[in-house]
């Protein structure tokens, strides 16, 4: 589970690198929606790092039934 949260983190930092790169072209002439878009991966990738936290969490602390619902089928 720790090795998979690793994988999710680095996986999301790539993914905010790579967009911004591909977006900075486009910021002078659609600055606005350039810092929308990003602002949205941001805290859409934010989010997703605090859910793999919390079952982190919910692991390390041996609390399995939690960690099954939380973690769906």
């Amino acid at each position: 589970m720790t090795a998979f949260c690793i994988q999710e983190f680095t996986i999301s930092s790539v993914y905010v690198y790579e967009t911004r790169r591909l977006l900075k072209p486009s910021e002078n002439f659609q600055k606005e929606r350039t810092r929308r878009v990003m602002r949205h991966l941001i805290y859409v990738n934010v989010l997703l790092i605090l859910m793999d936290v919390t079952l982190l969490c919910t692991e390390y602390a041996n609390l399995y039934e939690i960690q099954i619902a939380l973690k769906g089928k």
